[in-house]
């Protein structure tokens, strides 16, 4: 007598699922839908944000560094990345 059950069904199943995941990461890869990159480095950022740091280490330059650091701009650069990760 021939024992019938769902683990020969469930394999199946387990493979197909494997197969289609392997099948659709190899399309995107291909097809340049996956992107790989890297972050950008400290001077691509100063440059972006047109501010230029010193590596001078007085108080006075410190001083005017600190004074001329805009506090209150968190809205604007939330803003700033919620309209850069809508581009993406």
């Amino acid at each position: 007598m021939k024992q019938k059950g769902f683990s020969p069904i469930i394999i199946l199943a387990a493979v197909a699922i494997i197969a289609l995941v392997a099948a659709g990461y190899y399309f995107l890869k291909m097809s340049g839908g996956l992107r790989v990159s890297t972050p950008p480095t400290t001077t691509q950022v100063q440059k972006e944000m047109g501010e230029e740091v010193s590596d001078s280490a007085d108080s006075d330059t410190l001083g005017k560094e600190i004074d001329a650091t805009q506090l209150d701009s968190t809205d604007s650069d939330f803003s700033e990345l919620d309209s850069s990760a809508s581009e993406l």
